[in-house]
């Protein structure tokens, strides 16, 4: 007998159990887990800040994956796909499609999923199977020639079909503690349900059934797409206190600044940077959000000399080289 289960009938902090559940094990250990956990949170206050200017459409991003392991960039020999609900209209993500395809992605999808899950095994070790809710999928691509999207099927596999699998999946090497789950259950419980639901879509495609599965090269996402009159905006999304030692300002990895740049000169599409200044790390309670230009972010971080950036999802042993932008270069986002 089936495993059915409606997406209607599942609490937010059983969804939010479930998330922890793949996430958790496709990450490196506890650190990079809650690095994580902080960047679902910062998105999720932002989308509820955007999403309240009426003269903006705002729509969820995609990620690139490269397949190419040895590649220096996740926009090198890439996929890029993006996860919706079955009731959202993919014909909104025709002008975007044409847009990003100027990158010359490998294969680009729109993946839809309807609000029937069923259990089914999501991630396969030696010693372990972790079962998930899966909901029913259908997956377009994006035919670059006539610019529209086209059905061709409902198997997941599509995606990890486009990388070599790895022999045996990959291990966590280091633990995840239960009080990472515990603080995100308590940040982002209160989020809607359906809101929830789609991020954990999200992490079940990226985290449960790609992931340290499959032979990949970097990653990396368009966190929001606003659609305005005056044209389609890309949106990064960081939560970030001012620095103790260094510049007073807020800071990027020099590739995804490269990325950036390289996305907004493609594709003509504007790309921004927004930040929700918090007061220390520890308390993280919100001071005020702030947004820039990634071209005037770039045009303000010129014979800057790098300094070493946080861990984020990263090995603790990896360099992570940054360039601070100047405060006083950030405008109050009202």
């Amino acid at each position: 007998m089936l495993n059915l289960i409606s997406a209607l009938s599942m609490t937010n902090e059983e969804i939010l159990n479930n998330l922890h559940t793949v996430v958790s094990h496709n990450v490196i250990g506890d650190k990079q887990c809650f690095a994580r956990y902080k960047g679902f949170r910062s998105e999720l206050f932002i989308h509820s800040e955007v999403s309240k200017n009426p003269e903006s459409q705002l729509l969820k991003g995609g990620v690139f994956i490269s397949m190419n392991p040895d590649s220096s960039s996740s926009l090198d020999e890439c996929i890029y796909y993006v996860i919706v609900n079955n009731e959202v209209s993919i014909i909104d993500y025709i002008p975007i499609f044409s847009k990003i395809k100027r990158l010359n992605p490998q294969h680009m999808f729109i993946v839809r999923y309807s609000n029937k899950f069923e259990i089914k095994s999501v991630m396969t070790y030696k010693d372990i199977t972790v079962s998930l809710p899966v909901p029913d999928f259908q997956i377009y691509e994006f035919n670059k020639s006539d610019e529209k999207f086209e059905l061709k099927g409902n198997d997941i596999r599509m995606l990890k079909d486009c990388f070599t699998e790895e022999i045996e999946r990959k291990r966590n090497s280091y633990p995840v503690y239960d009080s990472t789950k515990e603080w995100l259950i308590d940040n982002i419980k209160n989020v809607d349900n359906s809101v929830l639901l789609d991020l954990y879509v999200d992490r079940l495609i990226f985290d449960g059934f790609l992931g340290f599965s499959i032979i990949k090269g970097k990653p990396s996402d368009i966190d929001l797409i606003s659609k305005r009159a005056d044209g389609i905006n890309f949106i990064e999304i960081k939560e970030k206190d001012l620095p103790k030692k260094a510049k007073q300002g807020f800071g990027l990895d020099i590739p995804r600044i490269k990325d950036f740049q390289r996305i907004q000169q493609t594709t003509g599409c504007k790309y921004y940077l927004f930040v929700r200044q918090i007061d220390n790390q520890t308390d993280r309670n919100l001071i005020q959000w702030r947004y820039i230009l990634i071209e005037d972010f770039i045009k303000n971080i010129k014979d800057q000399i790098p300094v070493e950036g946080g861990t984020g999802m990263r090995s603790i042993n990896s360099s992570n080289p940054t360039l601070i932008c100047g405060l006083e270069k950030f405008k109050d986002a009202k």
